[in-house]
């Protein structure tokens, strides 16, 4: 334990967030649901069975698509900007630029 006044309280962080049993036990029967009309649609059950599997089928499968052209665009930029950075000028060369532009030695 530190004796500085000045120092700040340990707060342990949370593992996990603070859901509620409630919550956990709903999303859990929606998970079930889900598998059952899964099941069902997989088992040649009935027409309605095989359309929700298919809608959810295209939404994961949309929501995948998503996920990965976001992740190819944060590839690339950060990519490009390792590969820029080099070139860009920082702190004292900001300074030599702007002032030999105001002298007019471009």
């Amino acid at each position: 334990m530190s004796t500085d006044p000045n120092a700040e309280p340990l707060s342990p962080e949370p593992l996990m967030p603070q859901w509620s049993l409630r919550s956990l036990m709903g999303l859990t029967a929606l998970a079930a649901g889900v598998m059952w009309v899964l099941r069902e649609a997989f088992f040649e059950g009935p027409l309605w069975a095989r359309c929700v599997s298919l809608v959810l089928l295209s939404l994961g499968g949309c929501f995948f698509a998503y996920a990965m052209i976001f992740s190819l665009a944060t590839l690339f930029a950060q990519m490009s900007n390792a590969i820029l950075a080099p070139f860009q000028p920082r702190g004292k060369q900001v300074k030599q630029v702007v002032e030999s532009h105001e002298k007019g030695e471009v």
